[in-house]
């Protein structure tokens, strides 16, 4: 998994995509180890636990590592189990391994351990993780029970890429909510994972402008934005969330322009930028009407109708 850490031009936080590839990356290299040694950095904002009941997982092994949305965990052989969340700059790292490609502009010159580092494992095969975070979004906790059991994982909405919703249920769910579909993608409660560049890349692959409402959603726009979030992810996950292995026709290597005027989609169409749910939304408005009057949606088909094949699975 050492390819992941491609350098590309354009490093967005991490989102599901750069978690899952995270996961797998502590996964292979901890994964029926033992912990011997203990390092920890007493910050009190990131680390939400005392130093030294992280101190006491030394002699622990360490048996798998796992993922929703944007929540990791290491899972040990009894608890408590070790949650990490990135925030906006957190990495796992592994030595002698390079620094994820989102984190490649703050160069940590090569030292160990690196700059930020917050929570450093010395195994005992000489393997050595760490978690860094520059900003201190991130936090690490540890878990009681298993992390599906405790907050703020268990409160979180499906996770597209390990458990994606049948389409009937997604759109049944979706259609509930008053905000804008942006906002709505975006929300973890509903989409745990889904961050600004995938919502936005979902939207312009389905067609849909990010101010419609996701209460007046057609069918059609519905089944293409359940299908687009399936695409999207599961795609940017085989790619290991190198970005310069992405789809060269997607959005998410045009929006990265900062608002500047003139930015263009791969086929010349004009990309703008307008705000919703908070955040800045990149989308084409030739592919994306704006949503204008919209008529109430149309209920007298499925939202199912067309997905042939046990689409819903």
């Amino acid at each position: 998994l050492e390819f992941n850490y491609h350098h590309c031009s354009c490093r967005p936080m991490p989102e599901l995509a750069e978690c899952e590839c995270a996961r797998r990356v502590v996964e292979k290299h901890l994964a029926g180890k033992v912990i011997t040694k203990v390092h920890v950095n007493a910050d009190n904002i990131v680390l939400l636990a005392p130093p030294s009941k992280f101190c006491k997982l030394a002699g622990t092994k360490i048996t798998g590592a796992g993922r929703k949305g944007k929540q990791i965990w290491l899972e040990l052989a009894k608890p408590p189990h070790v949650g990490l969340h990135l925030g906006m700059t957190g990495t796992l790292r592994i030595r002698g391994l390079p620094q994820p490609e989102y984190q490649s502009n703050l160069s940590d010159g090569g030292v160990w351990p690196p700059r930020f580092t917050k929570l450093h494992f010395e195994m005992e095969d000489g393997t050595e993780f760490a978690y860094t975070n520059a900003r201190r979004m991130g936090r690490v906790r540890l878990f009681p029970a298993h992390p599906t059991l405790c907050e703020p994982i268990k409160s979180l909405g499906f996770d597209p890429f390990t458990d994606m919703l049948p389409v009937k249920e997604f759109g049944a769910l979706l259609r509930q909510k008053r905000a804008d579909v942006k906002a709505c993608l975006l929300d973890q409660a509903f989409a745990a994972g889904v961050g600004n560049w995938i919502a936005d890349e979902v939207l312009y692959q389905a067609g849909v402008h990010p101010h419609v409402a996701a209460s007046k959603l057609y069918d059609e726009e519905m089944t293409k934005i359940w299908s687009a979030l399936r695409e999207v992810v599961c795609k940017a996950c085989e790619a290991n969330a190198v970005k310069c292995e992405f789809p060269e026709e997607w959005l998410f290597h045009y929006r990265w322009t900062k608002k500047a005027e003139g930015s263009k989609d791969h086929y010349g169409e004009d990309i703008v930028f307008v705000t919703s749910g908070g955040r800045t939304s990149a989308c084409v408005p030739t592919r994306q009407p704006p949503p204008g009057d919209r008529a109430a949606p149309r209920r007298a088909k499925s939202i199912a109708a067309g997905m042939a094949g046990g689409g819903e699975k």
